[in-house]
């Protein structure tokens, strides 16, 4: 069992619990396991303003004994002005520093986003012990909607972070380097999990989605309050099918985010049936 220990450095606004609750998937052999809170990152070493590999080490150094793996999640920015970094074969460094447009555009978490910097990094480093290459080998320049993209722009990461899929080439080259094929399904059982539908996302796309978003809260709530608005200034009874229609504006208000979620799973799911060669 691998022990994978996750540290908060300095504000920010995930919970570790959330980005290990993603993470748990209890039939593969990694333990997540969250480190102390780091309150105190110190004054940035890089340029006023970030931090370098060896501040952020030392800020675990005392309790990397404990875990095989130290994963540090952080807001501030990190040295190479990179979302991810690695020291050695044990030690992530992820960061949400300018992440915000990239969350918002892809519809992702925060806890989503630091899961899926774990995944890769825990891909990369069995890819570094099975073939003995450098990392940058695994990785790859061009944008195809993977995880391995090495990513130059902010559209090329909302891509990869809309997409979470790993393309058929990154996974020739993973069972060719005679990678452990258990660390490539877990990030694969990974990815499924946070493709799939919920609530909660069809809830927050019904919203944000521009036309999405026009529908339902121009079209569908403000019919919604303004025939409530309506039936509590009218002094007139209501005939029945005014009524009939109150009705059914008041039930398209919980019913629209339950649509979109059961379209999300055709979607989702016409995605497995394609992945499987269905």
């Amino acid at each position: 069992m691998t022990r994978v220990g996750i540290f908060i450095a300095g504000y920010s606004e995930c919970n570790v619990n959330a980005v290990r609750r993603i993470l748990g998937l209890s039939s593969f052999d990694y333990s997540f396991e969250p480190g102390p809170r780091i309150q105190t990152m110190g004054e940035p070493d890089l340029h006023g303003i970030a931090y370098s590999d060896g501040a952020i080490l030392d800020l675990v150094e005392q309790y990397r004994e404990r875990y095989d793996v130290c994963v540090i999640l952080t807001a501030v920015p990190i040295e190479g002005n990179f979302f991810t970094r690695t020291v050695g074969l044990d030690t992530i460094i992820a960061t949400s520093f300018q992440a915000e447009e990239l969350l918002d555009k892809s519809k992702r978490s925060l806890p989503e986003y630091y899961a899926l910097a774990i995944c890769q990094e825990l891909v990369s480093f069995a890819f570094q012990r099975a073939s003995g290459l450098h990392w940058s080998e695994l990785f790859h320049q061009e944008t195809r909607g993977c995880l391995f993209d090495f990513v130059g722009s902010k559209r090329d990461k909302i891509a990869k972070l809309r997409r979470l899929d790993i393309c058929p080439q990154t996974l020739g080259l993973l069972a060719q380097s005679n990678v452990d094929d258990r660390t490539i399904s877990f990030v694969r059982a990974i990815l499924r999990r946070i493709r799939r539908p919920s609530i909660r996302k069809s809830l927050l796309t019904s919203i944000t989605s521009p036309a999405l978003g026009f529908v339902y809260g121009g079209l569908v709530i403000g019919c919604a309050v303004n025939a409530l608005s309506s039936l509590i200034l009218n002094p007139s009874p209501l005939s029945l099918k005014q009524i009939r229609f109150i009705w059914l504006l008041g039930a398209c208000v919980p019913l629209f985010p339950v649509a979109v979620y059961a379209w999300s799973w055709v979607s989702y799911l016409k995605g497995r049936f394609r992945d499987a060669g269905v």
